[in-house]
């Protein structure tokens, strides 16, 4: 009611009302045993493309950091990384110490250009990193090409439609990747105990 009120009040003044009124009511069902039996069968369909799309991205992972050429590409990253970062830092020394004559102009320069240089150094790692996950296929497009395959050739495909399967596989793919950029931990498989929400 007091939102009500607030947004009646903003509106009067002239100023577009900043809150916004939500009002959840939840309902118990009723259900008999042959639905809640449909449900469970779906979430244990989930539950099983989520888990062995999660094995399939953890194995493939695990192979990509044990090549030799994806170590060595690594450990260039972090160097590059290193330098861009030791480069821009000089050049912000620079810029404070506002040097007007032609040797710190010309110092300047050299940076410009040495951190351009990096800079595209990185974007040729990165389409280097991207060319592996596709070559272990770990990019999103094959992942939810395999979560249609595995419904399309087991028991799930009478019981799951296609959006929800493709929902399933961007859901393990986005925790995965954010396990690798390490924003979240590490996503764990779904069990009886834990089952998809």
């Amino acid at each position: 009611m007091t939102n009500k009120n607030n947004k009646i009040n903003d509106e009067e003044d002239g100023k577009p009302s900043s809150k916004k009124s939500y009002f959840i009511a939840e309902f118990a069902l009723r259900t008999d045993p042959i639905q809640e039996r449909k449900v469970l069968i779906k979430f244990n369909a989930l539950t099983s493309i989520y888990n062995q799309l999660l094995s399939h991205l953890f194995k493939q992972d695990e192979l990509m950091k044990s090549d030799p050429l994806f170590i060595r590409l690594t450990v260039k990253w972090k160097k590059n990384k290193e330098k861009l970062t030791e480069l821009k830092n000089r050049l912000l020394l620079l810029n404070k110490e506002k040097n007007s004559n032609e040797d710190g102009k010309r110092k300047i320069t050299e940076l410009k250009k040495s951190i351009k240089s990096e800079e595209e150094t990185k974007k040729l790692l990165q389409h280097q990193f991207t060319a592996y996950k596709e070559k272990y296929c770990l990019h999103y497009s094959y992942i939810e090409n395999l979560a249609t395959r595995i419904k399309k050739n087991s028991w799930i495909a009478s019981h799951l439609d296609s959006h929800t399967v493709q929902t399933t596989a961007k859901r393990v793919y986005s925790s995965w990747e954010d396990f690798i950029f390490k924003r979240k931990g590490k996503p764990r498989f779904r069990t009886e105990k834990r089952p998809l929400k």
